[in-house]
């Protein structure tokens, strides 16, 4: 159970780093402010709020970057 807990802990701060960390320079601030808040909410919220957040947050960013 302790390897298989570390092993989880490990890939989750590595897919976080990876989301989060390496993708600052990426997107522009608004795309990027879109990849906080579906971080945020999975964290307060649990993953099916996350998913809806992050269509939300999809659709929001299109209308705008298309209406600009």
């Amino acid at each position: 159970r302790c390897m298989a807990g570390t092993l989880l802990l490990h890939i989750g701060v590595d897919l976080f780093l990876e989301g989060v960390k390496d993708s600052y320079g990426d997107y522009d601030t608004l795309e990027y402010s879109g990849i906080w808040l579906i971080t945020i909410v999975m964290v307060v919220f649990g993953m099916s709020a996350a998913l809806i957040a992050g269509a939300v947050a999809a659709l929001s960013v299109y209308l705008f970057q298309s209406i600009t």
